[in-house]
């Protein structure tokens, strides 16, 4: 599979996403995983990042494997702290964490609470996607821990003076659940 990615890198986009999801049906799900855990490390087109996401994602939502199942976890965490603003078609992932397995609810919502709040400090707007979040952890409260819920705590008591923060509503809510 190493010399599958090398390969690929010297290829032009169109033919990189072909062999992305081409991998997803010809590999072990291992092997796929492996593969595009290689190129996101490379990659700096967001069109193939966006490809190595879903396909990820995908092996993530459908995957019965535990093993499996954790290591496409592992990725997609390990994916999010090295978003960049060119993932932006992404950062919707973090808000509404589709289809995420029951198991795993509670460290997606931190994980993505902390890459907002990275892409925050970079000044890069993510007040829907923050809301979004805030949304799903309240509709998951009894699985999350007392530092996430007491950092949400916190984020609204400093928004609560700021009119433009644009989720005080959705911590609010939080809040009183």
């Amino acid at each position: 599979t190493l010399s599958f990615i090398k390969e690929l890198s010297q290829k032009p986009v169109s033919v990189k996403k072909h062999s992305i999801r081409l991998a997803y049906f010809l590999f072990s799900k291992n092997e796929s995983l492996a593969i595009y855990d290689e190129m996101w490390k490379l990659e700096k087109n967001s069109s193939i990042r966006d490809t190595l996401f879903q396909r990820t994602h995908k092996i993530f939502e459908k995957e019965t494997n535990s093993k499996i199942v954790d290591e496409a976890f592992r990725m997609i965490t390990t994916f999010y702290k090295s978003f960049q603003e060119c993932d932006r078609n992404l950062y919707s992932y973090l808000g509404s964490c589709p289809n995420v397995k029951t198991d795993y609810i509670a460290e997606y919502c931190v994980v993505a609470w902390n890459t907002l709040k990275m892409l925050e400090k970079s000044n890069i707007t993510v007040d829907g996607h923050q809301r979004d979040l805030i949304y799903t952890a309240t509709r998951n409260m009894e699985m999350l821990n007392e530092e996430f819920c007491a950092n949400i705590i916190n984020e609204y008591l400093q928004c609560l003076g700021n009119s433009k923060a644009s989720h005080v509503d959705a911590l609010s809510s939080f809040c009183v659940t």
